[in-house]
């Protein structure tokens, strides 16, 4: 498993193995070079792991009703804006990226 620049994997629910051991994974994002082989996890310069998913994940409540809002800060590039999704509520919110 490599991801090399700026891109990264998303492993979930699966299992590495080898005719001796394996190593299981379920919600972990890796950075860089991160080397599975058999049981064991090697890391290159600069790599990680992340816990808990996706590390891109922003999320807030809607001031107005409260909803949860959850969103890959990848997909915001070049919006303001984001509704919110109660089918009730779907205000629009501005934000700003800095």
């Amino acid at each position: 498993m490599h991801a090399s620049g700026n891109s990264k994997n998303y492993v979930n629910k699966t299992t590495f193995s080898s005719s001796k051991r394996s190593v299981g994974m379920e919600g972990i994002s890796t950075q860089g070079n991160i080397m599975v082989e058999e049981s064991g996890i090697g890391f290159g310069e600069g790599s990680s792991l992340f816990f808990g998913g996706n590390p891109n994940l922003v999320s807030g409540n809607c001031p107005y009703c409260n909803t949860k809002i959850e969103v890959d800060k990848r997909q915001l590039a070049g919006y303001t804006s984001v509704k919110c999704p109660n089918p009730i509520c779907g205000r629009i919110l501005n934000f700003t990226i800095n």
